[in-house]
């Protein structure tokens, strides 16, 4: 979910149009000829479900999230672009921000380029201008149309594409693609009734055209005198889901350079969990609770037991499962209390702590993990058990073992161990403190969404890919040794005065 500010355009002087065509006169790398293939990468199985096949998309490691392959325009310039459920555009770089300094762009980065490239490309000569704010910093961004493809489904993204024009403040490693979003529709009507709509700072045109827009936000000294006061209203976002009439779809993670898998128009969810999400996708977690791999866990729960519930409440904590985070993130003094009793219930961890588990222990132990993986592996560390409510009067426990939250790196030529957690303060009245679940529930489960039913769904088992001459390693061999972890994580935005 965003937070988004937003400009619209008219004349500047001309000072900035002497460096509009200054900056028009660069050349920039499409998107082009290579993604043609885009299409051919799926898989449509012959089962049938009413009038749409399922459809397969392969998702790519890019170690941190998945990536899609996203293509836009005609003739189509595609893009691997994080397959995101928690976040709702469609986002590609522009050309433009390749070939202006100081945008954060490569100037060998691929790049969108609609006018005279895409036959199918609009947008208006005084288009909207947006700041996107994400976990890892904010993006500015024009609004236009285009088409839209993923493995053959496609969409008209009429004011639904967003460019990116400048990602200077964005802390991302390695190119950064854009996002397919996949995240949650919502009902205008009652999203405003609530205040929960994405709200946006909207000006007067005070440029003119998409060149002298983007040295506004690089030069802003240049527009200071011409930019009126903004004004707040509602922003009303594109949804490629619900353009492209998906109604369910699902999305699993692999190890390694093994493709995760991207399936849409999936059959109906065989074990649904009611969606109570308002902005996001969200489910009713009821309490967490630690216990050997392949279980029994605890009977008692750490925290988020309904007990905890107060008037008004619907559910004690929530859940957001989240494909496009790479952490398992939640409130502090619950991720300390969790991982404080993880080390309770390791016994190497338990010695180390000397009958005083905490939290630093465990991460202390956890990050020695060169000294005891060659003896059982990350069998020895406990499992997390999420107890969450998939019908009125049952709850069920979903486990994610240590190989789902676990990743390891080197560095100084010594192997450490570092646990995917983080830390966030996201506290709503109906459902109490929110967590987001992020890659680790993608690895271990099958998460399916349905859009129709608001429904979601967690189907433990390996991923299985969109082709069949992709190989699976043995479960019993490859999960006792820990993921490889690179990069940044990617880090969710969410704006916590607002509802799940």
């Amino acid at each position: 979910m965003l937070f988004i500010t937003m400009a619209a355009s008219r004349a500047a002087g001309h000072r900035l149009a002497a460096l509009s065509l200054l900056a028009a006169t660069s050349l920039g790398q499409t998107a082009d000829g290579t993604c043609a293939k885009g299409a051919s990468m799926f898989q449509m199985r012959s089962a049938v479900f009413g009038t749409k096949p399922e459809v397969c998309t392969p998702l790519k490691n890019q170690g941190t999230f998945f990536s899609a392959e996203v293509c836009v325009g005609t003739p189509p310039q595609c893009f691997d672009a994080v397959a995101d459920t928690g976040s709702d555009n469609i986002i590609v770089p522009s050309c433009i921000c390749d070939e202006v300094q100081s945008t954060g762009c490569g100037r060998h980065d691929r790049c969108f380029r609609g006018t005279n490239r895409s036959t199918t490309f609009s947008i208006p000569p005084n288009p909207t201008i947006a700041q996107l704010t994400f976990g890892s910093g904010p993006i500015e961004v024009a609004v236009a149309s285009d088409i839209v493809n993923v493995s053959g489904v496609s969409a008209t993204m009429t004011n639904g594409l967003l460019l990116i024009l400048s990602r200077a403040a964005l802390e991302v490693s390695g190119e950064f693609q854009g996002i397919l979003g996949l995240g949650l529709p919502q009902d205008p009507a009652a999203a405003y009734a609530d205040s929960s709509t994405v709200m946006a700072k909207t000006q007067e045109p005070f440029y003119s055209g998409i060149m002298e827009a983007v040295i506004c936000l690089i030069f802003p000294q240049l527009c200071a005198a011409a930019a009126p006061k903004p004004q707040v209203q509602p922003l009303e976002t594109k949804l490629f889901l619900e353009m492209a009439q998906i109604d369910r779809f699902s999305m699993c993670f692999q190890d390694g350079d093994r493709p995760g898998a991207l399936r849409f128009n999936i059959p109906a969810l065989s074990r649904p969990i009611p969606q109570v999400g308002k902005l996001h996708w969200g489910i009713s977690f009821h309490g967490l609770s630690t216990g050997p791999r392949n279980g029994p866990s605890d009977a008692g729960v750490l925290f988020c037991g309904p007990e905890t519930m107060s008037k008004g409440m619907t559910s004690p904590c929530g859940i957001i499962p989240d494909s496009g985070t790479t952490l398992i993130t939640g409130p502090s003094q619950q991720i300390k209390l969790l991982q404080a009793e993880l080390c309770s219930k390791w016994p190497r961890c338990r010695e180390e702590a000397r009958g005083r588990p905490s939290a630093f222990h465990f991460g202390m132990v956890l990050q020695n993990c060169s000294q005891w993986l060659h003896e059982s592996g990350l069998a020895e560390i406990p499992s997390i058990f999420f107890h969450i409510k998939v019908a009125e009067d049952r709850t069920e426990l979903f486990e994610l073992t240590s190989w789902a939250w676990v990743t390891q790196t080197v560095v100084d030529n010594k192997s450490l161990c570092m646990p995917g957690f983080g830390e966030m303060e996201y506290t709503t009245a109906e459902h109490g403190p929110v967590w987001i679940l992020g890659t680790p529930l993608f690895y271990e489960y099958n998460v399916g969404y349905d859009l129709q039913n608001r429904q979601v769904s967690l189907e433990r088992g390996a991923c299985q890919p969109c082709t069949s001459d992709t190989l699976l390693l043995a479960e019993s061999n490859s999960r006792l040794v820990p993921r490889k972890g690179k990069g940044v994580p990617r880090t969710a935005h969410m704006d916590i005065s607002r509802p799940l």
